[in-house]
């Protein structure tokens, strides 16, 4: 199975096809929000139309686009791959990039996934930089939980995909 396809398994375990009632009123299916899948359509030369009816072709090819490649996540190595792509998905890929690029104790945090960035994961610890991203998320979702009381009943749900990382090493 190709590595793409082993981790949008992982992601699509952690993703519903319903709407979502932690992002209020944006619509969701398989983890893509509605106004994603209106720009992916657009770009097709499609109209618009629910997300609740898009296919699972749409939605793959979407996750490859726009997160696995967009992140540069089929670029790094096993497991970090993982983590980022799922980071990307669950963050948006500038948030993920910016703690990949923390994670690996980068000088200048500029959110963008180059040379200099795929160069100091190829020789980082990998053990220790997934640890360390995974820090960076658990902090991150305690803090916007702080900070938008209503997400609050997401965060235990967040940290339990976390933890379903952490196995997944």
């Amino acid at each position: 199975m190709p590595r793409f396809d082993e981790c949008l398994s992982f992601v699509l375990d952690h993703e519903g096809r319903t709407s979502s009632e932690v992002l209020g009123d944006v619509n969701t299916s398989f983890g893509i929000t509605q106004p994603t899948y209106d720009a992916y359509r657009l770009a097709k030369g499609l109209p618009k139309q629910d997300v609740d009816i898009g296919d699972e072709k749409e939605f793959r090819e979407i996750y490859e686009t726009a997160y696995w490649t967009a992140s540069r996540a089929d670029q790094l190595p096993e497991p970090l791959d993982l983590l980022h792509f799922d980071s990307s998905v669950n963050l948006g890929v500038p948030t993920a990039n910016r703690m990949l690029q923390t994670a690996l104790n980068m000088g200048i945090i500029d959110g963008v996934v180059g040379s200099r960035t795929l160069n100091a994961a190829k020789a980082a610890d990998v053990l220790v930089t997934f640890a360390r991203y995974c820090n960076l998320r658990v902090t991150r979702y305690i803090v916007i939980s702080a900070s938008k009381p209503q997400l609050r009943k997401a965060v235990r749900g967040w940290l339990h995909r976390v933890g379903d990382l952490l196995k997944a090493l």
